[in-house]
């Protein structure tokens, strides 16, 4: 066994798996969270399959390839983001492994994802495959949302990094408002939406065939999810979008082509209001679903209010979008704006209530404030005065030190220049008594001598006269 290779990351989610190898800037790969399994009525091929069981097991597709298998029954293990059949999810991981990320698990750790609120048996159940089928030497499962967070960092300045903040994380079958307190989940204070991806498909399904008869009935769903992740966004105001696309229908209607299966011909299809009423679930849930009636902003401002109040703050200043559903143009400044009006609402029924004493107080607190900031302001300026200060002291006791170091080089110059001076002065004098006794050794005469008889003299007297 070798912990040097890197782990592998699996994260199974009602819709679709991702998988890969931790390190990599993006998954390995997205597959539709399905298994194709043959199926048969007939006692004697049940019984004929009960012989060959050792084959039968094997014959199984996963992913996009059990899509398209049409002889066998297509199975979703995954159900609103917890695991019903967990002979299926033992399969899937099977092919996962060995099939597509093509890894021993005895080599690598795993690393897996759960859903919020998942119960201990479920954990106990994934361990247990996981440890026992694959015999992998360590497993560490993690809530989606937190890593949700972890992904949204932005800088690389670790103490700017926060693990906490609200992730909304609306998948294909479970949408769920997580609020996260320094990398802790508080689970009490989570809450469900009973809306995701596929109630929006099967919404725009609907849609599709109140309006529309061309489309083939067994390829309503997948023309209706097409038709989701091609066209769909989120529109600001939706009374207006209405008028939008009456006044000018040939810009905003675009035009669906598919192909029928069975007999290969092509079908058209408009696509007009499906583009911004399917997504409009989230906003206006009862188009949907008449038993639930809160729009999503709404869920999200309940769920910090739960909260204890001293994390409420840095929960509102972090609110993080995960999941395929959240994905539509403009969800996240929708949202924004939405739960803003939601809380700025919250707060005038708060000043009606107390008769205006609210703003006191928040005139008080700015009032406070302001002081605090001025305060910062002049203690900043004399820092920085000081800090001026030091530098100037330092700036002339560098030119201090300067001029000194220039007033010992031209004393040393001084010497220098004084000691050449003296070495000529007596230069001289020894050349002027060589000349008095090169005039004593001429006889004399006190007659000067030529400058040839000088240096025949002087070279006597420096190496010895008669070559004494």
């Amino acid at each position: 066994m070798s912990l040097q290779l890197p782990p592998c990351v699996i994260d199974c989610g009602t819709g679709y798996t991702k998988i890969g190898y931790a390190g990599n800037t993006e998954p390995q790969f997205i597959m539709p969270s399905c298994i194709a399994i043959r199926e048969s009525a007939s006692v004697g091929e049940q019984a004929q399959r009960r012989l060959v069981r050792g084959v039968d097991d094997l014959d199984f597709y996963i992913g996009d390839e059990a899509v398209d298998k049409p002889n066998y029954a297509t199975k979703w293990p995954i159900r609103h983001g917890m695991v019903e059949d967990w002979d299926l999810m033992e399969k899937f991981m099977e092919q996962v492994i060995f099939k597509y990320l093509r890894a021993e698990p005895e080599d690598h750790s795993f690393l897996m994802t759960e859903p919020p609120l998942n119960t201990p048996e479920n954990r106990e159940y994934l361990a247990e495959i996981m440890f026992e089928t694959f015999n992998i030497p360590g497993l560490y499962i993690a809530v989606q949302a937190v890593l949700a967070l972890a992904a949204s960092w932005t800088s690389r300045q670790v103490g700017q990094r926060t693990l906490t903040g609200v992730v909304i994380d609306s998948g294909d079958g479970v949408t769920h408002a997580i609020p996260v307190a320094e990398g802790y989940v508080i689970g009490s204070c989570i809450k469900h939406i009973p809306i995701a991806g596929r109630d929006i498909t099967f919404f725009i399904q609907q849609l599709l065939r109140e309006r529309e008869v061309g489309i083939p009935p067994e390829q309503s769903l997948e023309t209706a999810k097409a038709v989701k992740e091609r066209y769909c966004y989120i529109c600001p105001d939706i009374v207006k979008e209405f008028s939008k696309y009456d006044c000018d229908p040939e810009k905003w209607i675009k035009q669906f082509r598919g192909v029928n299966a069975v007999s290969q011909n092509t079908f058209h299809i408009d696509v007009g209001y499906e583009r911004f009423l399917g997504p409009e679930i989230f906003f206006h849930p009862e188009f949907a679903n008449p038993d639930f009636m809160q729009p999503i902003s709404d869920v999200v401002d309940d769920v910090i209010q739960s909260c204890p109040i001293d994390v409420r703050r840095p929960l509102y200043k972090n609110i993080v979008l995960s999941g395929g559903s959240t994905m539509f143009r403009d969800f996240g400044r929708r949202l924004q704006r939405d739960l803003k009006r939601v809380v700025d609402a919250r707060l005038r029924l708060s000043e009606e209530l107390s008769e205006g004493r609210i703003k006191v107080r928040d005139r008080e607190r700015e009032t406070d404030r302001q002081t605090d900031r001025e305060r910062e302001t002049e203690r900043q300026r004399q820092t920085d005065r000081q800090r001026d200060r030091e530098r100037q002291r330092q700036k002339e006791t560098e030119r201090e030190r300067d001029r000194q170091t220039d007033r010992e080089t031209e004393r040393d110059r001084d010497r220098k220049r004084q000691r050449e001076r003296e070495t000529d002065r007596q230069t001289d004098r020894q050349l002027t008594d060589c000349i008095y006794f090169a005039a004593e050794a001429d006889g004399g005469s006190g007659r000067h001598t030529s400058h040839a008889a000088l240096r025949r003299l002087v070279w006597r007297l420096h190496v010895g006269v008669d070559g004494n």
